[in-house]
């Protein structure tokens, strides 16, 4: 009985020890082991001294950085296409740029005195394609439309100008690829649309209703498509303005309004005692982007003109009041709210200068100022700078530059049917040359 009992206690003892072994996981077999993926090293030469760099990537997503005596460590992330980003103890991060010559993995890694670059070589690795952003689509400021009628079809065309100086003219027939691109340019109130086969179109202004109207044309199979592309403001164009002088604590407010039958009418807007006292009427013409007015006086008349101001965008003139009291208004109007191209002037040198001639550039801003620079020779640059000013009035501008002992006055040209300005300006200083320049609508 006792020999019984033994032998039971001792297999229950040992059932127990397994139990208590498995349980407190005894073996290795089930322990897995972190191992070196991959290995990235590196070497510079700082201070004369060789320095070594290594990092090892573990299995486990860690790495240890060793370089000289330093020791650092951190976890890492693989990203198909594009590489590996490192981040080290202290939160900085590293990613590697692919070099598709070597086939190599590379960051920097800055060291006291210097950087080591680290590579390590991947000739199965594929990097993805770039992103590419993707350019917003322009705005569409202006939208002229036409209609062509033919071959028994009605078809709806716009001209669209976009922000960026492009435009499309989109046909609304899609059984013949008619649509087509270019680009513009909107200068001395006047839209100049040059499609993508350089056929130029440039446009009318009606003042009567503001309107511009551009007669276009375009072949579509064997039939020549003619009709006009029409923009209209929302409201018709009217000159207003001010009075010179105040009545007691106000000043004057006036209108200048035109009418399609060639009529102007001045009328007062705002006082009382001077609306239609002052009012006057007249006639006016509007020809090769000139405005002229005229009203009657007493033995006579008064004539006026009023040409388009590029950097306003406007038309401007003074106009007399008269009657009882006598002051004048500053009129001006703005046809259209638009961004006007502003002109650059371009051109090269009469003479050489070596084996080139110098290339100028004539530039203008919005405060009257002109500027002449070369833009290829750099012994030119900045020695034969000209800086002076402009005006722009009846189509004309005029350049004034001082020289030694008085000044310079330069007038451009304008051919109608090429749509350019023309100047020749005179280069001084150590070299004497002249520049005919050109600036194209």
């Amino acid at each position: 009985m006792k020999k019984t009992i033994s032998v039971l206690v001792l297999i229950l003892a040992l059932c127990c020890g397994a139990v208590f072994f498995t349980a407190c996981g005894g073996g290795d077999d089930d322990k897995t082991e972190v191992k070196t993926e991959f290995t990235f090293t590196g070497s510079a030469t700082i201070g004369g001294n060789l320095v070594t760099a290594k990092l090892e990537g573990k299995s486990d997503k860690t790495f240890v950085f060793t370089s000289g005596s330093l020791t650092d460590n951190g976890t890492y992330v693989f990203t198909d296409g594009k590489g590996y980003t490192f981040t080290f103890s202290d939160g900085t991060k590293k990613e590697t740029e692919f070099d598709t010559a070597t086939k190599e993995h590379k960051f920097t890694y800055t060291v006291t005195g210097g950087e080591v670059t680290l590579t390590l070589s991947d000739t199965d690795f594929v990097p993805s394609e770039p992103d590419v952003p993707t350019p917003p689509e322009p705005e569409e400021n202006v939208v002229f439309k036409g209609t062509w009628e033919g071959m028994g079809m009605v078809v709806d065309i716009d001209l669209i100008l976009n922000d960026d100086n492009t435009c499309k003219i989109d046909w609304s027939f899609d059984a013949v690829p008619l649509d087509t691109t270019g680009t513009y340019t909107f200068f001395n109130n006047v839209f100049t649309v040059t499609r993508e086969d350089g056929a130029k179109f440039a446009s009318e202004y009606d003042p009567a209703d503001g309107s511009y109207t551009i007669a276009y044309s375009q072949q579509g199979g064997e039939a020549l498509a003619e009709f006009d592309l029409v923009y209209k403001p929302e409201k018709a164009p009217v000159f207003s303005g001010e009075t010179k002088d105040s009545f007691g604590d106000m000043k004057g407010a006036f209108d200048l309004t035109m009418s399609a039958d060639g009529k102007a009418k001045l009328t007062c807007t705002n006082i009382d005692f001077l609306q239609g006292a002052l009012d006057r009427e007249g006639t006016y013409t509007f020809k090769n982007g000139v405005f002229t007015f005229t009203f009657a006086k007493d033995g006579g008349e008064d004539k006026y003109t009023a040409s388009y101001d590029f950097v306003s965008g406007s038309y401007k003139f003074t106009i007399d009041v008269r009657g009882d009291i006598e002051t004048t208004v500053d009129l001006a109007m703005k046809p259209i709210d638009f961004p006007v191209t502003s002109p650059v002037f371009k051109g090269e040198t009469k003479d050489s200068f070596g084996d080139m001639k110098g290339a100028f550039d004539l530039t203008v801003s919005a405060d009257g100022k002109a500027k002449l620079t070369c833009t290829n020779i750099d012994f030119l640059q900045g020695a034969l700078d000209r800086a002076g000013t402009y005006t722009f009035a009846n189509n004309v501008f005029t350049f004034t530059f001082a020289k030694e002992g008085g000044t310079d006055v330069y007038t451009t040209s304008f051919d109608a049917e090429t749509g350019v300005y023309s100047v020749t300006v005179d280069i001084r200083g150590d070299i004497d040359t002249t520049v005919a320049m050109t600036f194209k609508l």
